[in-house]
């Protein structure tokens, strides 16, 4: 997942849900479900960059 796609998540979960804890959760398990899926290497290597920065934005949504 790119960090376009990623922002894009953000804005389609928000449209879907109100309260910011549904949209951390399923923006962080859209993240994960990617990582999983992937089979491309150059997507894989592609995600493997942004993945912990990912991850690193999703937690301290969290603790914000």
């Amino acid at each position: 997942m790119h960090p376009r796609g990623f922002l894009a998540s953000i804005k389609l979960f928000s449209s879907r849900f109100s309260d910011l804890n549904k949209i951390i959760e399923s923006v962080e398990n859209k993240v994960d479900e990617k990582k999983k899926i992937l089979s491309l290497d150059v997507c894989k290597q592609e995600l493997d960059e942004h993945y912990p920065v990912l991850k690193k934005l999703i937690n301290d949504a969290r603790s914000a």
